[in-house]
């Protein structure tokens, strides 16, 4: 799920009014509007066919198996179907062109199945266009280092954000924001749609990532809604749910519109929509609510899936701390990879993932685990695979790689090798089976499920890391003690 990085964009300096800001998280909010994608790429009628991740399963239940390689859990493959719809085009260059990109199921899929990243709308195709990128100046600073689906840039008084191809498959797609302090002048030429006041005072989200993000920067406090409370993790977070201070908003098509209203969220920031959802959002974006994309899910670099936290402080006006932040943990990451690649007499080869009955779905090497395997110092079994998606195998395709692994990791949902064997026997037979050499990333459960894994986790690659180096190359970490992962017994 995390192939294609180039989502996202921010503009501007950091806004003077912007450092100073105090941690405070009892401000009533105000909402705001606008909603706004743009797109540069040139569509054709009818979009590719492909399978979906399920970064909306995983991140809603807890599941503990990479995104890019949980697509048979349960019956429900993702795969979509894309038709663009091209609504009110003109046939002059640098005119506006309004259309909406709709994605559906494929006929025969059970009706379980999550749909994925659907209706977006798209307005305004003219870079230089008032109202498009606007204008910059030489001293505009992109402050994204890493990262390939977004972009930060600083300039005098406001930053600019652009999400870029937000969705699995969403090419040439760009959704652009000014982040502007509150009560400052905009930028001049800027679509007051697309501006957003910061700091942020409520927020509705839908991932655990983006709660983790927020919680690393001290704002928790400001979070109203969100799509799966049961699911948090971080003890903080569940005592907000518990005392009513976080609502839940629903799920997909039963997204709860009117409590989100109620809230009044200075946006609503999500990962990825279903077609069901299309009518709410339009409500809500109707109403004045921001509906801003976050693609961090679709990062295949560690250090850029967490680089995401410098958007999250941002929207916060604590761009200072979301700097050192990552800065801090991009350093611990690249010592540790140092170190391993300087420590390792033979890299140690690793199997993924479980099937589901006869079908594997398989992490391709350029995934973000299976850079988290090669920086630790492993050889991932499929790292000569590149794809956009994962990529279905029959089980004996892939028992016939398999028997060579010396490690399996990140092993679906099962706690016990007992739990293998009873899913298929032959796996049993797997000479990493038999030498126990099995480690699951599920030792950090919530009592109802949510997995830290996928919540702290994506700001703390360097934990990943460290986890998986001691597993392969435990003589390089004797007094490590695994946080993520536990040993399968």
């Amino acid at each position: 799920m995390a192939l294609l990085n180039k989502n996202i964009i921010l503009t501007g300096n950091f806004p003077g009014n912007c450092r100073q800001k105090p941690m405070d998280k009892t401000k009533p909010a105000s909402p705001t509007n606008g909603i706004a994608l743009t797109s540069t790429a040139k569509y054709p009628e009818t979009a590719d066919r492909g399978i979906m991740s399920d970064g909306l399963l995983r991140r809603r239940t807890g599941w503990n198996q990479d995104p890019i390689i949980s697509h048979g859990i349960k019956n429900q493959s993702l795969q979509y179907h894309g038709i663009n719809k091209f609504l009110n085009k003109t046939g002059h260059s640098g005119k506006k062109k309004r259309f909406i990109i709709i994605f559906y199921p494929q006929a025969g899929f059970l009706k379980t199945v999550f749909l994925f990243l659907i209706t977006v709308f798209l307005v305004s195709c003219t870079a230089g266009s008032p109202g498009g990128t606007g204008t910059t100046n030489s001293h505009d600073v992109n402050i994204i280092e890493i990262a390939k689906r977004v972009t930060l840039i600083r300039s005098q008084g406001y930053s600019q954000l652009r999400v870029l191809d937000p969705w699995q498959g969403a090419d040439g797609v760009v959704q652009e924001w000014y982040l502007v302090p509150r009560g400052s002048v905009p930028p001049e030429g800027a679509d007051s749609s697309k501006i957003i006041s910061v700091p942020l005072k409520k927020i509705v989200c839908m991932s655990t990532t983006h709660l983790a993000m927020i919680n690393a920067l001290g704002e928790r406090n400001s979070v109203c809604g969100f799509s799966g409370t049961r699911y948090i993790y971080d003890p903080s977070l569940r005592e907000l749910v518990k005392n009513g201070k976080i609502s839940e908003i629903g799920y997909d098509d039963n997204i709860d519109k009117e409590k989100i209203i109620s809230l009044s969220p200075d946006l609503v920031m999500i990962y990825g929509i279903g077609s069901e959802s299309a009518g709410y959002l339009a409500k809500l974006q109707n109403l004045g609510i921001r509906i801003v994309f976050n693609a961090d899910y679709l990062e295949d670099d560690p250090l850029g899936k967490a680089e995401w936290i410098k958007v999250i402080g941002a929207l916060y006006c604590r761009d200072a701390m979301a700097d050192s932040i990552f800065s801090e943990l991009r350093d611990r990451y690249l010592g540790l990879k140092a170190g391993i690649d300087a420590g390792i007499k033979l890299r140690k080869k690793v199997l993924l993932g479980m099937p589901f009955k006869d079908t594997w779905f398989i992490s391709p090497g350029n995934s973000y685990i299976s850079a988290l395997i090669r920086d630790a110092g492993g050889e991932y079994l499929w790292d000569d695979k590149n794809s956009r998606v994962s990529m279905p195998m029959a089980l004996e395709a892939v028992y016939s790689r398999a028997v060579n692994a010396d490690f399996w990791l990140n092993a679906g949902n099962v706690n016990s090798r007992a739990e293998i064997t009873a899913i298929d026997a032959r796996l049993g037979n797997l000479p990493c089976f038999l030498e126990g050499n099995i480690y699951n990333n599920n030792n950090r459960l919530s009592q109802e499920g949510g997995n830290d894994y996928w919540e702290s986790g994506c700001i703390s690659p360097d934990l990943i890391l460290k986890d998986i180096g001691a597993i392969l190359h435990p003589e390089l970490f004797r007094e490590h003690k695994l946080f993520y992962y536990r040993l399968v017994k």
